[in-house]
């Protein structure tokens, strides 16, 4: 007597550790709730100049630190802008000018195009101290002028500060609903820095 075969059963896929893991293709996934707290948390601390590396979130309006193959000169550029805007406002006020020495990190937000928040060494002119600044520079499309939100002395880490949990509604901490509707940072048109860098030239001169 003939009997049928019991078919095979399929292989069963490991569970994801992540429930939204590979929801947006290459290993891409939405911001969990431990994610988004640590680095809720860090943006209240920072104001986005420490934030942790989130390298297989992809999330909307997320500050994130620069890849290693990021042109240097393209942040030394930013930095540059950032230390002019200051000095000029150093000299209006009568107050000594910095030079710049190091840019130290930079994180980006894909923007309008791009927000730079860069942590850099500069010396005071004068006394010929040295001390780390932060700086916030939003860069701007075609003809628009680029911007510095913030620039100030970095505030000295507290030792073992409390890492708050508490979440609060940011667009820093909305994840993607369309992967569609982002701008890459990391797709960016660098020739628009060239080219704000000529117009800035032919200013000076």
């Amino acid at each position: 007597m003939l009997t049928a075969k019991k078919p095979a059963s399929p292989a069963k896929k490991p569970a994801s550790a992540l429930p939204n893991d590979d929801s947006y293709g290459d290993g891409l996934h939405k911001m969990t709730d431990q994610e988004q707290a640590i680095y809720a948390a860090a943006v209240r601390r920072s104001d986005g100049f420490d934030v942790p590396p989130l390298p297989n979130v992809f999330a909307i309006g997320i500050i994130q630190p620069v890849d290693s193959d990021w042109p240097a000169e393209d942040i030394r550029e930013i930095a540059d802008f950032a230390m002019e805007d200051q000095n000029e406002k150093r000299r209006k006020e009568g107050g000594n000018e910095l030079r710049l020495k190091d840019v130290i990190k930079c994180n980006v937000r894909a923007a309008c195009p791009l927000d730079y928040y860069i942590t850099l060494k500069a010396e005071d002119v004068v006394t010929l101290e040295v001390d780390e600044y932060e700086a916030l520079v939003m860069t701007r499309c075609g003809n628009q002028k680029d911007e510095v939100h913030i620039f100030r002395k970095k505030n000295k880490p507290t030792i073992n500060p409390p890492a708050s949990t508490e979440l609060e509604p940011s667009n820093s901490d909305c994840a993607v609903e369309d992967p569609d509707k982002i701008c890459d940072s990391r797709s960016w048109d660098r020739g628009e820095t060239r080219r704000r860098r000529q117009r800035r030239r032919r200013r000076r001169s």
